[in-house]
């Protein structure tokens, strides 16, 4: 069967808890051989699936893996709002699953595909990170309409993007990944004060 083939064919039907053992398969073979050396053979070996499932149910190489990076760090709810800038930010950080381990390896085996494999690119920033800058985007509007934030802030290009790559940028700056303790100290030394000390 050739790949358009599967990729048409109907989608099959797995349980939530056999997806979910795919995805963290996906993940641990990213961590080993990095996402250009990653085929689907080897998914589905590791995975005891098959090739036609696989496409069946994600498309390809770049909705597979980027639906197991949403398995392994889902977003938080978007419905956050505890009153606050650094409540919401705070809450937001709490409702994340604490997954380090292997972090480092992961994001190595991702991080120079990004770059060079464009369709990769293109799905992780339209399926992870647009989402999640977009709900940054509601918290700070929630702020401003408070008056914790104003309107005119010059840091608010930039916070949001500050956020979402420290994690990235403590994990190669540092060869760890970011505690929360290093978040919180973030949005308390950072993130809250660039934001509020110009209302």
């Amino acid at each position: 069967m050739t790949d358009s083939a599967i990729a048409t064919a109907p989608r099959s039907r797995l349980s939530a808890e056999r997806q979910g053992e795919i995805l963290d398969a996906v993940i641990d073979l990213v961590r080993k051989v990095g996402y250009e050396a990653l085929t689907m053979d080897a998914v589905a070996a590791d995975a005891r699936t098959s090739k036609a499932t696989l496409y069946r149910q994600w498309g390809g190489r770049p909705g597979l893996v980027v639906a197991a990076l949403e398995h392994y760090h889902p977003h938080p709810a978007s419905d956050i709002d505890t009153g606050s800038l650094r409540g919401d930010l705070v809450a937001r950080l709490e409702q994340m699953d604490e997954k380090s381990d292997g972090d480092i390896d992961l994001i190595g085996g991702l991080v120079r595909a990004v770059f060079v494999d464009e369709e990769l690119g293109n799905v992780i920033r339209t399926q992870l990170l647009d989402p999640g800058l977009a709900e940054l985007d509601r918290v700070f509007e929630r702020a401003i309409a408070r008056g914790e934030v104003k309107a005119g802030c010059a840091a608010l290009p930039y916070i949001g993007h500050l956020i979402a790559s420290f994690g990235l940028a403590h994990t190669l700056l540092r060869g760890a990944p970011a505690t929360s303790a290093d978040l919180i100290s973030l949005i308390d030394d950072v993130v809250v004060p660039a934001l509020t000390t110009s209302v």
